[in-house]
């Protein structure tokens, strides 16, 4: 098989993830511990609450077999993951510098479905002739690099083999395996797999060292190691029922997850030479954790966790509405306090999921904020000393303006409610029915400015068919209703016509019956929400899930059951602190095991 040929064939095993032998290319796929199938199904969010009858509000994770080990499905890099393993492959070069620059030219030609639009790639991805096509162009941009390297370069990325690789081929790539390979699949090349890099460079024959890396580079980023989630072998336990991982898939667990990127070359060739403990490890793991890049991820983590961002359109709300405020500048000041909240909150204070929803403590204000939350004036930046929100009014995450921010004057009672119920308590709400199929006496509304908001939605989800879902939703966004659009803390309701001007205004009430994660609670509105969440299972249980499911990229919430029940005891019956529990998760995978599904 020819070259383009062989890069065909590694491409299309790699993505159609392929079992067994491919011509002219490696073992693809297979059925290994790593391609294990996951012990549940179901969307992300998706909780499994243990056997046997519990008390209402109560949850908790099953951990069916705690001495079987995990299972894990086989999944690709995600962009941002694959970007961040390409980037590593150039550490120490003249390239280092301006590599995201290079990688991101090189990575255009991928098609947007690869790990863009979810964190669950391989849910999106369908191997096709375009995808095939798009992967080997990328393979061969990320070849011509080598056209860019220095021969200082060349010689560090082939172990200062590769001199005179027509002379010396079978050492060329050897170093090739050793130096590049270990850079791409984050742990040595087997023998079988550095003699099939040896056939693949003998047969592009190489006359320069540029030429030789320019082979291998495209050949091993195709393989399933590279752009997989993938990593053999380890020592088999419990009576061969599972597979104790190695420490290169270990620290490889951990580095994905705690900064989405692959671990330092110098990491992996310790752990080759032998000279990597477990302390070295912890050692690693509180550096990570302490690191400016993991607070970045961390950060990244809340803002996709929480969904909120800088980027909020309020130019349609009414001028008597925004008067006073310059509107260019609140979200920014809205997106930037929240930040520095979660911020103090997570890693200054060492503060506990709780402490998230209920604290009233303000870490970064702007003149356009301090109206909104009715504090003393300050320029835009963080404070030196935090000032405290009215106790009575706001209290942790859900009241921050950056969570209440809306488009539009009449808030979305609904959309704050399902917000609540799928990103914080992890509860599956299906499609809502055909109104004229389920049936009901909905009101006909002839000027919705005449009724509250709450009148509206009531009405709008009378029917019977609607309240299985909505009698929670409703609730819940009722009792958040008491922030405007702009995260103002409200006692009355202002209605405004099409010309901006006040139409009506409408009392709000605490008479709310609070339903959520499987409580009923009366009056409280809105901090009793917060409250509610602090104090369920489900609440802390659903923050544990996010967190692993985002950490992998990847849909954690069937798998693991084990860990994420010790993280969740951890989190309620402990008061660990946040940054205690991705500690916690991430020396979990230095005891990491595989199940093998019963399979030696």
């Amino acid at each position: 098989m020819n070259r383009a040929g062989a890069m065909r064939a590694v491409a299309f095993a790699v993505l159609a993830a392929c079992s067994g032998e491919i011509e002219g290319g490696p073992a693809g796929a297979g059925p290994t511990a790593g391609a294990a199938a996951p012990r549940t199904t179901g969307p992300p969010g998706a909780v499994t609450p243990a056997p046997g009858a519990a008390p209402p509000g109560t949850f908790a994770f099953s951990c069916a077999d705690p001495d079987a080990g995990e299972r894990r499905a086989l999944r690709r890099l995600s962009r941002p993951e694959l970007r961040e393993q390409l980037v590593s492959v150039f550490a120490g070069t003249s390239l280092q510098a301006n590599a995201r620059a290079k990688i991101d030219v090189v990575l255009a030609v991928l098609p947007d479905d690869v790990g863009d639009a979810t964190h669950f790639p391989e849910e999106r991805l369908e191997t096709s002739e375009g995808h095939v096509q798009a992967f080997m162009a990328a393979a061969d941009a990320l070849g011509a690099l080598a056209a860019a390297l220095t021969a200082a370069d060349l010689d560090l990325l082939s172990s200062s083999k590769c001199k005179s690789p027509a002379s010396a081929l079978d050492a060329c790539a050897r170093g090739l395996a050793d130096e590049l390979g270990l850079r791409l699949f984050r742990r040595p090349l087997t023998d079988a797999e550095a003699a099939k890099l040896r056939d693949y460079v003998s047969a592009a024959a190489p006359a320069t060292a540029a030429q030789a890396v320019g082979a291998a580079l495209p050949y091993l980023f195709l393989l399933p190691p590279s752009l997989t989630h993938l990593e053999d072998g380890g020592e088999l336990v419990r009576g061969g029922r599972a597979l104790r991982i190695t420490s290169f898939e270990a620290t490889s667990r951990i580095h994905f997850g705690l900064l989405g990127a692959p671990p330092p070359v110098a990491v992996l060739k310790a752990i080759a030479a032998g000279t990597w403990t477990r302390q070295k490890a912890e050692q690693r793991i509180d550096e990570i954790l302490a690191s400016p890049a993991f607070k970045a991820r961390a950060l990244g983590f809340f803002e996709d966790w929480l969904g909120y961002g800088p980027n909020v359109d309020l130019s349609a709300l009414p001028a008597k509405m925004t008067a006073s405020l310059t509107m260019k500048d609140v979200p920014g000041e809205a997106y930037e306090e929240l930040r520095a909240f979660v911020t103090a909150m997570v890693f200054a204070k060492a503060g506990t999921v709780a402490d998230l929803l209920l604290s009233n403590e303000v870490d970064y204000l702007g003149p356009n904020l301090a109206k909104i939350y009715g504090l003393s004036p300050a320029p835009r930046g963080p404070l030196a000393t935090p000032q405290e929100l009215d106790a009575q009014k706001y209290g942790g995450l859900l009241s921050r303006a950056a969570m209440n921010l809306y488009v539009e004057a009449q808030t979305s009672p609904i959309g704050r409610g399902v917000r609540v119920k799928r990103r914080l308590l992890c509860e599956d709400i299906h499609p809502p029915p055909n109104v004229n199929a389920v049936g009901g006496d909905i009101l006909p509304i002839d000027d919705p400015n005449k009724y509250s908001n709450r009148f509206l939605v009531e009405n709008k989800t009378r029917p019977g068919g609607c309240q299985g879902c909505h009698a929670s939703i409703n609730s819940i966004g009722f009792a958040l209703d008491f922030y405007d659009s702009l995260g103002r803390f409200r006692t009355d309701e202002v209605r405004y016509d099409a010309k901006g001007n006040v139409a009506n205004t409408f009392p709000l009430s605490q008479d709310i019956d609070l339903q959520l994660a499987g409580r009923r609670v009366t009056g409280g509105a809105p901090l009793a929400v917060a409250r509610q969440i602090a104090d369920s299972e489900r609440g802390s249980a659903c923050f544990v899930g996010h967190w692993l499911s985002f950490a992998e990229q990847s849909d954690r919430f069937g798998q693991d059951s084990c860990l994420k029940a010790a993280l969740h005891g951890a989190v309620r019956s402990g008061g660990a602190g946040v940054v205690a529990m991705f500690r916690q998760a991430a020396r979990a995978e230095l005891d990491a095991v595989k199940d093998l599904g019963g399979q030696p």
